[in-house]
């Protein structure tokens, strides 16, 4: 059996995807940028690039010169590539193909989340090319349980997120496991701070902003260390390193710096008022770091079925409760970070039986 994961710039899903896909014995497809131009969406390689290449047994990257037309594709220019020697995953292999000449072998092509402005057009276009595979979609946001009301038969819902209690005919949900923390290259260290990570913090989330620079402020005014923010500063480009320090001001840390840094703190801080299976959530369960959100933001995000407050995370409702959960001891984080460490582990304890029955359903 075939999967093609169509190219977008969802990196968790793809990376999490192409994982789970191998697992179930099927062999992952990407089409050359050829036979799948990035009209339709932008599209980030670098979590391909790190992957194995079925045809060579070597990484993409060795193999493959995929233009980085995504602002966060700049990392891959530095020149130091042995930092990235542990980066990429046993189970994340590809085949690079032209699936205009080979369309009609694939048995499924799956949508991720970033396909959600043009799905219409993308799945059209997906079946022009592969009339015999099926359709799973993982296109879905915070506000369009439906995008253009296609109806899909097959979905697998990246949580948590607040579409998580929609009901679909054959439905999957996806959380982060272990994998994607090991697909980055993340090494255990010591745990020690805090920091958050917020692409264009001010823009997206100003009431948030504010309370996260007020506390910074306090605690500058009794000289304690400010919470560091690492986040892009070019919208719609990702984490750019390139802008790091522009706009804003913020560093910006490509993404493996990112993952890695998440593993090494006491608890990431993620003052936000909406998301929908984001990055920061999906890789603080990979690499069992707990979090400090927003109480609204987790009961809107339906992220309280997960991230319980003072169990694996802690909730805050303003400034003031915000700045307590700094001060928490480390003992307090340290069982945290156990506690995260046990959901993740619960939830893989089931994970790939469930795909392999959903994707059962979906090509029966």
């Amino acid at each position: 059996m075939r999967a093609l994961i169509i190219p977008s710039k969802d990196r968790p899903a793809t990376i999490m995807l192409t994982i789970l896909y191998n697992r179930a014995g099927f062999e992952v497809v990407y089409p050359t940028r050829e036979s799948w131009p990035n009209d339709l969406c932008d599209i980030c390689v670098w979590p391909v690039t790190f992957m194995k290449n079925n045809k060579t047994g070597r990484r993409v990257m060795d193999d493959v010169s995929l233009p980085l037309d995504f602002g966060e594709d700049s990392f891959l220019l530095d020149a130091d590539v042995s930092r990235f020697s542990l980066v990429g995953h046993e189970d994340a292999c590809v085949t690079i193909e032209d699936i205009r000449e080979t369309g009609k072998t694939i048995d499924v092509f799956h949508t991720t989340r970033e396909h959600i402005g043009n799905l219409g057009e993308v799945v059209n276009r997906a079946k022009s090319l592969m009339p015999y595979a099926a359709w799973i979609s993982s296109t879905i946001s915070d506000y369009d349980h439906d995008p253009f009301s296609l109806a899909p038969r097959n979905v697998c819902r990246i949580l948590p997120a607040s579409y998580s209690s929609t009901k679909y005919t054959n439905s999957f949900d996806l959380l982060a496991t272990g994998d994607l923390a090991g697909f980055l290259g993340v090494k255990s260290e010591p745990r020690n701070g805090f920091a958050s990570f917020n692409h264009n913090y001010s823009a997206r989330q100003p009431r948030e902003f504010q309370i996260f620079n007020q506390v910074n402020s306090e605690r500058v005014s009794i000289g304690l260390d400010p919470v560091p923010n690492f986040g892009g500063n070019t919208r719609g480009q990702g984490a750019d390193v390139r802008h790091s320090g522009q706009g804003s001001g913020f560093l910006t840390l490509d993404p493996i710096s990112a993952a890695q840094k998440n593993a090494s703190l006491q608890a990431v801080v993620h003052l936000k008022s909406n998301d929908w299976g984001g990055g920061v959530p999906l890789l603080c369960l990979a690499t069992g770091t707990p979090i400090i959100m927003m109480d609204y933001y987790a009961i809107k995000t339906k992220s309280d079925n997960y991230f319980r407050d003072s169990y694996n995370s802690c909730w805050v409702s303003d400034a003031a409760s915000y700045s307590r959960a700094l001060q928490s001891g480390s003992d307090f984080w340290e069982m945290q970070s156990e506690n995260m460490r046990s959901t993740r582990n619960a939830i893989e304890f089931y994970t790939d039986d469930r795909w392999k029955k959903f994707l059962g359903e979906a090509l029966g």
